[in-house]
């Protein structure tokens, strides 16, 4: 995929492994830990299993497209 012109390549791949390694490495054992995408995708009642996490600054750097705000991760335990 290219963004902008042909000279300038898009490594979409690369972003989504980068996103998961690290919400994987801030899950805790025995826990589940989705996106805000996957999150809002969930059944209402499974929702609310879930609570949102709020990793330290250092560690999670991605922001949301639309709002530009820090990503939401939601975990269950």
């Amino acid at each position: 995929m290219y963004y902008m012109d042909k000279s300038s390549f898009v490594d979409i791949l690369g972003y989504c492994i980068s996103i998961t390694s690290k919400i994987t490495s801030i899950t805790e054992a025995d826990q589940i830990t989705v996106s805000e995408d996957v999150y809002f995708a969930l059944d209402p009642t499974l929702r609310k299993r879930f609570s949102e996490i709020t990793p330290q600054v250092d560690d999670w750097k991605y922001t949301n497209r639309t709002t530009g705000n820090l990503y939401k991760l939601f975990a269950m335990s």
